[in-house]
């Protein structure tokens, strides 16, 4: 038995904990008693299996048929012979008292395979893989090796084995919304077209060329504090992952810093200027080109910017590089025709100039009968257009140019990281031949996950570049001055507020305007709670925090008459805070435009919802979300994980690797949980994945608010009839209000949920086997949320307990912690 776990599996002599002992049933803390576990195999964190081993000749009565692999695992423990259904009891239950999931039966010759429990699977679908003795395993031995070797236990193949892709999801499985006909909201935003025209104004692309005077109004010149970075950041450090340092880190107020400095300008390098997504790498580009040009004029520093989001090879994986280059010079060549015409690469007397090296060996190697000057200026006019048709050869002699002259030359390639890796790749080539050869700067700006990959994992040539960090703006100060813009813009751009008083349709632009005031005072006044929200789930994206601003303003769902009756009680009590609910805030961006919350037209994650085809656990994104928690607050240096890492983990306690990958990428499509190997989902079992800001939120905050499970209830998969029909008849009756329809409904939601956890948490096994970072969270929601009645109604339901890990899910000392409405306890 020790040869083939060793030499034929792969398991270490150490990994084998030979004798280990547990707890036996129902001894009591003073008896002391135990039980020895023949075998539990651990390598790492995740990789383990339990075995049971019984004496050479003890024989299991299995079917005749060698054929067939898989054995319904309640055939073998009541159909075959008592041997083998006590190992497998005995198996069964060293699996629940350790918290491992596989367990495997052996004499030495003979050996089955399982799974001790699976969520959502019943017991009777669960199989077990038999291997008859040596000789079958020496003829099926890479079957044999692939469900029991280390890797094989990794990689969750006993358990795919056992589970054949899992259990269908009954036929009845349905969301309440596709119960209910489609409707529109009532529109309690009565000025949504005018606050939309409003929004346009404070909120659009500040790098657009139209928007140069809103750019030089409401740039914000300040950072985030480190504090509330450290908070919202994913990633250690000043934006920048941990170990891959900078060479400096970019003031924001002042515009010759970092590349732009009188150093760079005189030795040229290719720099490349990195940040968070949404951090202002665009914005600061702009605002500096713009006020460099306005010290030094048309002559004194050529700035040259090229935005490559809009190219038709940014999202190609295969494409023309030499054509891609060529439209990329070319667009910079015309620029500098454009906005330096003293220095314009296409006037004839210039381009001798530039191309004045060629001239120069054009004419050496001329015989004396051919420099007549008729032929020889045919010659050189032949030799500059055919350099001109080549735009790459053209800006390089142009760079030259400019260095001969004593004139500064910078080239700002913009949004190089939103193309393909092969796009990154050819523009990389390209800023740091022209920064060469030419002598020139060109800054090339980028996300900080592209930038770690290239650095750390070698993707991209970053190794050659000087790197620049920059942090974005304080949110509330964006918010600010924007919306100071926009007021004064109205007040005096006439074609403007004409549109916006057509918007109006009748309405008193005042009645805007007050509006304007309330969403001011709720970002920029006293009370965190939506200024937290917003930051928490766009984490340093600026740009997202604004949609999300946005959405609340626009959305019909967004009850107006009711914030203006709040703003004006809080004005006659002289009160400086406007206390607007949360509520109020999350109900419009979990709606947005829909009646009802469904999670395909929200910015808002459902982290409860399953699939309508398989069986699969509710709990699964919350699971995640804990485990990456947990690991966030174990470790110093980093917090990433790999995919594979994270899938072991969730299998350890009933997690399919499928399910796992899939609600991962789910949850990485919201921003809740990124990566630093690949930006954006879908990810690989290879990628390397941390907890963000936003699933930080969740987890500690959003999960717990009353208008989230409020709204969630309508758009989640329920795999109990009773249940959806009883939520379903709640919704249609008319002889309660609203509110209390809303109330009920929900909890009816988070008993049926808390009865899943607890079903799940009991087939993990006893709470002292369970890992450290698995909490149940249903009964604490339901009781932050309903009080005690919510336990009570809940524990009705369990009936007393029985022996070990069948106590209440999410047991409590009595107390509901936190002090905030529906807020959890402090983090930490």
């Amino acid at each position: 038995m020790n040869y083939i776990l060793e030499h034929v599996l792969g398991w270490r002599i150490e990994d084998f904990n030979a004798e280990e002992y547990v707890d036996a049933e129902g001894a009591s803390d003073d008896e002391k008693k135990r039980e020895w576990l023949d075998y539990h195999l651990r390598s790492g964190e995740t990789i383990r299996l339990v075995v049971e081993a019984k004496r050479i000749g003890s024989t299991f009565s299995l079917p005749a048929n060698r054929v067939q692999r898989k054995i319904p695992l309640r055939q073998l423990l009541k159909n075959n012979s008592k041997p083998i259904s006590e190992a497998i009891r005995q198996a069964q239950k060293y699996c629940l008292k350790v918290g491992t999931l596989g367990f495997v039966v052996t004499n030495g010759f003979q050996w089955i395979a399982s799974v001790a429990f699976a969520h959502n699977v019943p017991a009777d679908k669960i199989q077990a893989a038999v291997f008859y003795n040596l000789e079958d395993i020496q003829s099926n031995l890479q079957e044999f090796i692939d469900l029991l070797s280390p890797p094989a236990i990794a990689d969750q193949s006993l358990m795919t084995h056992a589970i054949a892709g899992g259990s269908l999801a009954p036929t009845f499985a349905r969301r309440l919304n596709q119960l209910l006909r489609p409707g529109e909201p009532q529109g309690k935003n009565y000025l949504a077209q005018p606050l939309h025209v409003l929004m346009n104004i404070c909120f659009a692309d500040l790098t657009d060329a139209d928007h140069a005077e809103m750019l030089e109004r409401c740039y914000v010149s300040s950072e985030a504090a480190d504090g509330y970075l450290t908070q919202l950041e994913s990633f250690v450090g000043t934006t920048l992952p941990h170990g891959v340092a900078p060479a400096g880190k970019i003031d924001r107020g002042t515009f010759d810093t970092g590349p732009f400095t009188e150093d760079y300008r005189n030795a040229g390098a290719s720099v490349l200027l990195i940040g968070r997504a949404g951090s202002g790498k665009s914005t600061f580009l702009a605002i500096t080109r713009k006020r460099l040009e306005q010290k030094f004029g048309k002559t004194g520093w050529v700035l040259l910017h090229v935005d490559l989001y809009a190219r038709t090879q940014t999202h190609a994986t295969n494409f023309d590089h030499d054509r891609m280059i060529a439209d990329i010079c070319g667009d910079l060549l015309v620029q500098a025709e454009e906005r330096y015409p003293n220095l314009n690469p296409f006037d004839h007397e210039h381009l001798n100039e530039i191309f004045a090296g060629e001239i120069r060996r054009l004419r050496t190697s001329l015989s004396a009968s051919a420099r007549s000057a008729d032929a020889l200026q045919l010659r050189i006019d032949e030799l500059i257009q055919g350099h001109i048709r080549d735009p790459h050869s053209h800006l390089k002699a142009y760079l030259g140019y400019l260095r001969r002259k004593n004139v500064s030359a910078t080239i700002l390639l913009d949004n190089v990281d939103r193309g393909t890796e092969e796009f990154e790749r050819v523009t990389f080539q390209l800023a740091q031949a022209l920064a060469l050869n030419t002598k020139a700067t060109v800054v090339t700006s980028l996300r900080d996950t592209t930038y770690h990959n290239g650095k750390v994992l070698g993707f991209l040539d970053v190794g050659r570049h000087i790197a620049f960090s920059v942090s974005p703006p304080p949110f509330t100060e964006v918010v600010r001055r924007r919306f100071e813009y926009a007021r004064e813009r109205l007040r005096v751009d006439t074609r403007l507020s004409v549109r916006f008083e057509r918007a109006l349709a009748g309405m008193p632009s005042e009645r805007v305007y007050d509006f304007a005031n309330i969403l001011a005072e709720m970002i920029l006044g006293d009370n965190r709670d939506i200024q937290e929200c917003i930051s928490f789930l766009a984490g340093t994206n600026i740009r997202r925090a604004l949609e999300l601003l946005e959405d609340f303003s626009t959305s019909p769902n967004t009850d107006l008459d009711k914030l203006f009756q709040q703003y004006q009680r809080a004005e006659k009590r002289q009160r400086f805070e406007f206390g607007t609910p949360i509520d109020a805030f999350l109900r419009s961006i979990m709606l947005m435009r829909s009646l009802r919350y469904s999670e395909s037209a929200s910015r808002i994650a459902n982290l409860f919802q399953v699939s309508q085809r398989l069986l699969v656990s509710h709990f699964t994104a919350i699971r995640i979300l804990q485990f990456l928690s947990w690991r966030a607050n174990q470790v110093r240096e980093t917090m990433d994980i790999p995919v594979d890492d994270l899938v072991g983990h969730l299998g350890a306690i009933g997690h399919s690797s499928v399910n796992v990958v899939e609600v991962l990428n789910h949850l990485g499509k919201f921003g809740l949980v990124v990566s630093l190997s690949q930006p954006e989902p879908p990810w690989s079992r290879k990628d390397v994945v941390r907890l963000g800001a936003a699933g930080r939120y969740y987890l500690d905050e959003l999960m717990y608010s009353r208008e989230y499970v409020r709204n969630v209830v309508d758009d989640t998969y329920l795999y109990e009839e009773a249940t959806l029909k009883s939520i379903e008849l709640l919704h249609h009756d008319r002889d309660k209000a609203w509110p209390q329809r809303a109330e009920e409904k929900a909890k009816m939601l988070l008993l049926y949920l808390a009865r899943r956890e607890h079903e799940e948490l009991n087939r993990i096994g006893i709470s002292a086997s369970r890992p450290p970072w698995l909490k149940p969270v249903i009964e604490d929601i339901g009781t932050r949320q309903f009080g005690p009645s919510f336990a009570a109604a809940f524990r009705s339901h369990q009936g007393p307990s029985k022996g070990a890990g069948s106590g209440s899910v999410g047991q409590t000392d009595g107390r509901v912690r936190g002090t905030k409405g529906s807020r959890p306890p402090p983090r930490g």
